[in-house]
């Protein structure tokens, strides 16, 4: 859940930092952490994080990341745009970094 929380705080610095409109900044937040969450799912029961009961990750599954993410990022917005741009593409760039060198791998090794 800590993941999920520094991802979701770097959507929307990052939404923020696209635009100033609150909407459009928390729909930019929402699709950067469903990326994200969608690149993790590729490799995350080979590594046994965790499982799905079909073997993969359901659209229910982006669908509902997609909403909680709008929602926190509408919610916590005014909270967190101050925070330092520069950590949260950083982050966001090391998750993409390690989930597609795994992604790589993995297709790789097939």
């Amino acid at each position: 859940s800590l993941n999920w929380a520094v991802l979701i705080s770097c959507g929307i610095l990052v939404g923020s930092h696209v635009t100033k409109n609150k909407i459009v900044a928390a729909v930019i937040s929402a699709l950067v952490v469903t990326l994200i969450d969608f690149l993790m799912e590729q490799v995350v029961t080979s590594l046994d994080f965790w499982h799905f009961n079909a073997g993969i990750a359901g659209v229910h599954n982006y669908i509902g990341w997609l909403l909680i993410s709008f929602i926190a990022s509408l919610l916590l917005q005014k909270h967190l745009y101050a925070g330092d741009k520069k950590v949260a593409y950083t982050i966001l760039s090391l998750q993409v970094l390690f989930f597609g060198t795994l992604n790589i791998y993995k297709f790789i090794s097939v």
